[in-house]
């Protein structure tokens, strides 16, 4: 193998450069074949190990010699990018002298707009676990808000899910933010590598540079879709634990007042039916002592007949007007009782 092999690191971009022999400079276009070979056996000088060996991409020219590229965008995870430019003619290495900078640039904004596609790609699987946790958790929102009433149990789940529903929602949109950062990052570098490309056309006017136009016209778009597909997929979790906690919110608030109303008219009856039978009593003792006035005196004849048991007399008569009282106090009490609940049953 007749050449001069040259290694630069452009970013994390292997350049490869060597020089054609007079006898592979003739090769044209229907010899593009023989170029690649070419291009293949150099990539394989340069990198030790074949079994690492970046897959071909594509290839084209730039500044008027055969360019090659190696490394699939399908396969970040082992992704190595390589280059192997062929020289033809002088003309391409002094243009590539004058730009250096601008490709250097060229390779490090690319280097980064992959990056960001990559941290992406990882991003996706814990935002797609979170987005499993909303949607379980949302599950038992709906299991327990099947029934007309919440049992304490229920309502219990349901402050526990007001405990983890906020949790995952900060996770869940912090990593969200990240994927979005993501997109932001390569539609920068995108730009900056744009603006490369044009100085390199300021420098060297009506050059071809469409071998390194595909990437910012092909490739970073394809990214920055992806990157939107997945933001306008997953955004409907943060859409949904927000209704969830809202939701679950107002059933908790709703049922919290519908009990403090109960538990309120449970202290109204209460007090109603203490006030009842405080009346029932004082009209029981107000009865009593009526009657105690209502009932004759004894006799005097009768009265001596009586003076040896004036104790057993005694106890009778007060136990005669408590009975009598009693009486009518519970009387008194379930009349004012009934008719109680029958103007509220009619209100």
């Amino acid at each position: 193998m007749e050449a001069n092999l040259i290694t630069r690191f452009l970013g994390q971009t292997q350049l490869i450069t060597a020089w054609l022999i007079e006898e592979q400079k003739q090769a044209d276009l229907q010899d593009r074949k023989l170029l690649r070979n070419l291009a293949d056996d150099y990539l394989k000088a340069v990198i030790s190990n074949g079994k690492n060996l970046p897959q071909f991409h594509h290839e084209g020219q730039l500044f008027g010699s055969p360019i090659f590229e190696y490394g699939l965008l399908t396969d970040l995870d082992n992704y190595h990018h390589a280059i192997v430019w062929l020289f033809r003619y002088a003309a391409t290495d002094k243009k590539l002298t004058l730009c250096y900078q601008c490709l250097l640039d060229i390779f490090v904004y690319r280097d980064k707009v992959i990056q960001a596609f990559q941290e992406s790609r990882k991003l996706c699987p814990e935002i797609r676990e979170k987005y499993q946790m909303i949607e379980n958790e949302v599950d038992k929102l709906q299991h327990l808000a099947l029934g007309e009433t919440l049992s304490e149990d229920d309502l219990t789940e349901f402050r526990k899910l007001l405990k983890i529903l906020p949790k995952i929602a900060l996770e869940y949109n912090y990593l969200l933010r990240s994927l979005e950062n993501c997109g932001s990052t390569i539609a920068l570098n995108t730009h900056n590598y744009s603006e490369k490309i044009q100085q390199i056309h300021n420098i060297l006017r009506q050059e071809d540079l469409s071998f390194l136009e595909v990437f910012k016209d092909k490739n970073s778009p394809h990214f920055q879709k992806q990157i939107q597909i997945d933001l306008g997929y997953f955004g409907r979790g943060s859409d949904l634990v927000d209704k969830a906690i809202a939701a679950i919110r107002g059933i908790v608030e709703i049922e919290q007042a519908e009990r403090d109303r109960e538990l309120q008219e449970t202290i109204h009856k209460g007090d109603r039916e203490m006030e009842l039978l405080i009346a029932a009593v004082g009209v029981g003792l107000a009865v009593s002592q009526v009657t105690s006035q209502l009932i004759p005196e004894i006799a005097p004849h009768e009265r001596k007949s009586l003076d040896s048991n004036s104790s057993s007399a005694t106890f009778l008569d007060v136990a005669l007007h408590l009975l009598i009282g009693t009486s009518i106090a519970i009387g008194f009490y379930l009349l004012s009782k009934g008719l109680y609940r029958w103007l509220k049953h009619k209100k």
